[in-house]
């Protein structure tokens, strides 16, 4: 057996399995209970396609099955963002991100670092409690882990 034949025996495998793997999320897509599985089924079906002609391009030594490959991950991606926003239906009672105050902010990276007043705030509202305070805490500044009780470092996030 030469190393040409072993593969071409790897790439019809490879094709082989493709083909039952598209086939089985062809029956997911067709019973899919809810909307997401289908449009992930097709996106899984559009990514095996791909790949099956990917393995095609290796196979037959022919460079122009790759572009033919670039040009169907560009359709598939469009055809699975159209179909997702055609069957997922809008929420109306979603509202739009609307900040309360930005009049006077500084929104440089020091008026956020340094505004922990702002954070911890935000921490009270989203945590339920104030958040902790000590080197290790997302407000003090530091990226130093701190130390044990017998002097020895302890490790990130013990």
């Amino acid at each position: 057996m030469t190393l040409e034949n072993a593969y071409q025996i790897l790439y019809g495998g490879a094709l082989v399995w493709f083909a039952l793997l598209i086939g089985l999320m062809l029956i997911r897509s067709a019973i899919g209970p809810r909307i997401c599985d289908r449009i992930l089924s097709i996106n899984m079906i559009g990514t095996m396609v791909i790949a099956s002609i990917a393995v095609l391009s290796c196979l037959f030594n022919e460079s122009y099955l790759t572009d033919i490959a670039v040009i169907y991950a560009l359709i598939s991606f469009v055809t699975v963002l159209i179909y997702a926003r055609s069957s997922i239906p809008k929420n109306p009672d979603r509202q739009a991100f609307q900040p309360e105050d930005t009049a006077g902010n500084d929104f440089s990276n020091e008026g956020i670092m340094n505004d922990s007043r702002v954070l911890r705030e935000a921490g009270k509202e989203s945590q339920g409690g104030p958040l902790p305070d000590g080197p290790m805490s997302p407000l003090s500044g530091s990226a130093q882990p701190s130390q044990g009780d017998g002097g020895e470092e302890r490790r990130w996030g013990q």
